[in-house]
């Protein structure tokens, strides 16, 4: 009687250059050129909010919300008649304007009373990302990084993704239910830490 083995291995195509390409390409590498400035954007003001009323918006406020990263079926912190604040439901939104509905008026301001502006060394490991996002949370209005003597120096903001800073901001924004982005590293800051870098804190 003959024994036939029977092999229960998966059959494998054998590499050839073709198959090579057929393989999915790799996703590009990650932007670490990136600018790490952006404009604030103050609270969305608009009059006439009313629970359950809805309402219509221009492509000013369409393009904020896009910076923000609103989409349909999220909301947003805006701000109506005698200062109340409101959460605002998306149902439509384009580069044109867009629709939603106030669903809830916030018992307090989301907005510190205070302008505050957080000067803070430029830290390694990344942990900017972190301060930036808690910054944002706590209500400061700017944010500026110092350069100092032992901070991490301008030339290698790329490896602490210093692009990323500003949808840091935008997460946390988001996150907190607050209705303005605060300014990272601004023009009139800059100014500052130049100063303070060629002449001393007493320059």
């Amino acid at each position: 009687m003959e024994n036939h083995m029977i092999s229960t291995m998966p059959h494998r195509r054998p590499f050839t250059f073709k198959n090579a390409q057929r393989r999915k390409p790799q996703a590009p590498p990650e932007n670490t050129s990136g600018r790490y400035d952006a404009p604030p954007d103050p609270v969305i003001d608009i009059p006439g909010l009313a629970k359950g009323s809805a309402l219509n918006f221009d492509s000013d406020i369409a393009r904020r919300l896009m910076r923000r990263d609103v989409h349909p079926k999220e909301a947003f912190t805006a701000r109506g008649d005698g200062g109340a604040f409101w959460r605002v439901s998306v149902k439509e939104l384009g580069p044109g304007g867009g629709t939603g509905v106030p669903y809830e008026r916030m018992t307090a301001s989301p907005e510190a009373r205070l302008e505050i502006t957080l000067a803070c060394a430029v830290l390694g490991r990344q942990r900017m990302l972190f301060v930036t996002q808690k910054a944002t949370e706590l209500g400061v209005a700017r944010i500026v990084p110092l350069i100092t003597e032992h901070s991490v120096p301008p030339k290698d903001f790329s490896h602490e993704k210093a692009h990323a800073w500003p949808g840091q901001i935008v997460r946390a924004a988001k996150q907190c239910r607050r209705g303005s982005l605060p300014e990272p590293f601004g023009a009139d800051a800059a100014c500052v830490v130049r100063r303070i870098a060629c002449h001393g804190a007493g320059g």
